[in-house]
């Protein structure tokens, strides 16, 4: 099994193709689930693939469904990032890792909450 996603460069913000490798919990999720070996693995409602945006209109009106207000595709990719970085990833490997071209607007998905900017001055 390939371990790695592509994200085709025509979907990406910057115009280039980029590899990431996925965890190997992932890897071991994906070949339980039995997932189709051809054809798409989210089927639209005609002939090809599942839009972006049906996709994450799905998404929000399952979050909402359980309870869930405010969610989005986008918020796995600020909570991951975060999660990576409040373990310890230092922020040059969040940069590579996530595809943003500079660690300033890398920052701006990070949720550091007033708590660990208090702590930060414990240590001086």
């Amino acid at each position: 099994m390939q371990r790695r996603i592509i994200f085709r460069a025509s979907t990406t913000k910057t115009k280039k193709t980029r590899e990431v490798k996925i965890s190997a919990k992932l890897a071991e999720l994906i070949i339980e689930c039995g997932l189709p070996k051809t054809g798409y693995l989210f089927p639209g409602r005609k002939e090809g693939h599942r839009t972006r945006q049906s996709a994450d209109l799905a998404l929000r009106k399952a979050c909402d469904y359980v309870g869930f207000k405010g969610i989005s595709s986008h918020s796995f990719r600020r909570t991951g990032l975060t999660k990576m970085y409040k373990a310890g990833v230092p922020l040059p490997t969040l940069q590579k890792r996530s595809g943003h071209t500079s660690i300033a607007n890398l920052t701006f998905y990070l949720d550091i909450d007033r708590d660990e900017v208090d702590a930060a001055g414990e240590l001086l």
